[in-house]
């Protein structure tokens, strides 16, 4: 049995392990209840706000794209975005690996797969930046007005230290300085052979960040407000359903339950099944909004999630295009202990 096939059954059976576990912890009466309150209109509205999200993100990616001379129609960056989504949700990959995904997709049409990946991962850093600075900000404003649900500023030191931490990498993404390359060369894993086209091909991905810090500042300020509008349209979906489950949530912890989110979602497993289930009773019930309210809040998430994937996987299979022999290429690559991910 390949090691990815155990991998992927370790996650799977881990998540159902979880799942099974909160269920039994949470009285199944009262979930059921508490999701009964959720009207379909006020369903359709969550959608909707998520709807409008994803475009924004999309629109994002574009505006870096053109800044690199790609011009696709948006039509077929959405199918491509969805696509990912797709993948990495109903598969266990973290959703980091939805740039790779969103990479291959925009290769196949002709673009280097070197500046495919940097445009995907360049959208998803300023997201990140973005995101993670608004989080801190905001809690950090909670924490001084005496208003952080937690008796414990943990939350903020793990938070500080990941922006610290995308600071030095940006700073020197401008001084045109590398972040991978030097430790392979400090290590000299060039000199391995089958490394060698991985580390010219790193290179070629470094320079291209670099670049949208020091010739395409215009575009990166761009995504920057972009990004700071789907963060907060983020956290107004994360209000929205704690009032049509009854509960008037402060802005601190709408904040601290999209962090939960956040981590969920970089979790490599099927449908976040169990990991999301878990990660909601914990946080509602440290917050004193109860399990029962948190399981049913990841419940409703995961609905509007399956119903963007259900949408991914048409667009793989159908808008895409995809032929058969890329599919037979995708499973030759899972069953090859050598390839390289």
């Amino acid at each position: 049995m390949r090691w990815r096939t155990v991998a992927v059954s370790v996650a799977v059976a881990g998540g159902v392990a979880l799942f099974a576990g909160t269920l039994w912890a949470v009285d199944p009466a009262k979930l059921w209840v508490a999701i009964r309150t959720i009207t379909p209109w006020q369903f359709g509205v969550f959608v909707a706000l998520s709807t409008l999200n994803f475009i924004l993100q999309v629109w994002r990616w574009d505006i870096l794209l053109k800044a690199q001379q790609i011009h696709r129609p948006f039509g077929r960056l959405i199918e491509m975005k969805l696509s990912a989504f797709a993948i990495t949700y109903l598969t266990p990959l973290a959703d980091l690996m939805g740039e790779g995904v969103r990479a291959y997709l925009l290769s196949r049409e002709r673009v280097r797969p070197s500046l495919a990946l940097a445009t995907a991962a360049a959208d998803k850093l300023v997201e990140w930046i973005v995101h993670i600075g608004l989080t801190l900000v905001l809690l950090a404003a909670a924490m001084v007005g005496g208003s952080l649900p937690l008796t414990s500023p943990r939350i903020l030191v793990v938070l500080g230290a990941l922006v610290f931490l995308f600071f030095v990498l940006g700073s020197r993404l401008v001084e045109g300085r590398g972040i991978i390359s030097p430790f392979i060369r400090l290590l000299h894993l060039e000199r391995i052979r089958q490394l060698r086209e991985v580390a010219k091909s790193i290179d070629r991905f470094e320079g291209v960040l670099a670049d949208y810090l020091l010739t395409k500042r215009a575009a990166v300020v761009k995504t920057v407000a972009v990004s700071a509008v789907t963060t907060l349209i983020t956290f107004a979906d994360v209000w929205l359903v704690l009032g049509f489950l009854g509960h008037a949530a402060t802005l601190a912890e709408v904040v601290i339950i999209q962090t939960m989110l956040v981590a969920v979602y970089a979790t490599p497993n099927v449908a976040a099944l169990g990991v999301g289930d878990f990660g909601g009773a914990a946080t509602f019930q440290a917050l004193g909004l109860g399990a029962v309210s948190g399981v049913a809040f990841t419940f409703l998430v995961r609905a509007k999630d399956l119903i963007f994937a259900g949408l991914g996987v048409l667009s793989f299979f159908g808008f895409l295009r995809v032929d058969t022999a890329m599919v037979k290429q995708m499973l030759r690559s899972w069953n090859n202990r050598d390839s390289i991910s």
